[in-house]
């Protein structure tokens, strides 16, 4: 099993007990001076008092396991608003706010601004500037984000 592989599995039990969810997870640098960053997110959003707790709690499950060969530096946070979204349970926390989708149907790359009306587990409903609405399918999403400021 690869590094990654290994962290996302023991980490998935302790952020579903802070009722988190992994919303990407990277570590880069060489043996011996890795960087783990690991962004979580609830849905209502991660505080960073819930970031810290559990930033403690990966620490003492890699030092205890020794799962990191030599120095790492642990980053633990949520995703930020400037960051993508990359999983539908990450949208509806911001309905009501403004957001911007690339989507990508058939071949055909399509950039759709709008107010985000509705989040389902299968689709969006984006409402544009002159008020219509449109469902948008989680399939055909490449990247979505919140528009700043909201």
């Amino acid at each position: 099993m690869d590094l990654v592989a290994e962290i996302t599995d023991l980490i998935q039990h302790i952020a579903e007990q802070h009722g988190a969810f992994i919303v990407d997870l990277g570590v880069r640098g060489t043996k011996g001076n890795r960087i783990i960053e690991i962004f979580l997110d609830t849905p209502t959003g991660i505080t960073t008092v819930e970031c810290s707790a559990i930033s403690k709690e990966v620490a003492k499950e890699f030092d205890s396991r020794n799962l990191i060969d030599g120095r790492y530096h642990l980053v633990v946070s949520s995703p930020g608003a400037d960051r993508p979204m990359k999983l539908p349970r990450q949208y509806p926390k911001h309905i009501g706010r403004m957001v911007h989708l690339t989507i990508r149907n058939g071949g055909i790359v399509e950039t759709i601004e709008g107010k985000l009306v509705e989040a389902t587990e299968a689709a969006l409903i984006i409402e544009s500037a002159d008020h219509k609405r449109r469902e948008i399918n989680f399939s055909v999403i490449d990247s979505g984000n919140v528009c700043l400021p909201w």
